[in-house]
């Protein structure tokens, strides 16, 4: 980051030698500043014990998995028309409470409409939690109170 040491003898070197423009070389000091602010870590042996790096890893891999889209039906026509007429509806960029309602009779294609939906926009929330089938997870005497215990669980917890 800094091109100090070895990395300013080399850029000095480029720069004496004449052989490549400044422009080159200026733009090479602006790669290596911007590498050099990318944090990371560093797996010493003789310093540093492996298992907390191993277990910063495992979450990050279950992090991106979490992403992982769900199952929807191939080739449904006009799925895609209707999933950028919602995002358009849902202007996704907004720092907004949105909620989106999906009605009407029964096999119409709402949970699929809802997962292909789900999967453009997954990526963007660091906690979610998809509820396919509301009516039956909303049933019976405490239904809804249950399905809000479920979501203040999921919420609190981290957990997708």
């Amino acid at each position: 980051r800094y091109q100090r040491g070895t990395f300013k003898e080399a850029f000095e070197d480029h720069r004496r030698k004449g052989r490549i423009g400044e422009d080159r070389i200026e733009s090479w000091r602006r790669a290596m500043r911007k590498a050099g602010g990318i944090s990371g870590w560093v797996a010493d042996k003789e310093n540093r014990d492996d298992q907390p790096v191993i277990q910063i890893i495992v979450k990050l891999i279950l992090d991106l998995l979490a992403n992982s889209p769900m199952a929807v039906a191939p080739l449904i026509v006009g799925l895609d028309f209707r999933i950028q007429q919602l995002l358009q509806q849902l202007d996704v960029k907004s720092n907004e409470v949105k909620v989106l309602g999906l009605y009407g009779m029964g096999g119409i294609g709402k949970t699929t409409l809802a997962k292909a939906l789900y999967n453009r926009l997954v990526a963007h929330f660091k906690v979610r939690y998809f509820v396919p089938d509301i009516r039956e997870t909303s049933k019976g005497d405490h239904g809804l109170i249950n399905l809000q215990n479920k979501f203040l669980e999921v919420l609190s917890s981290g957990r997708w």
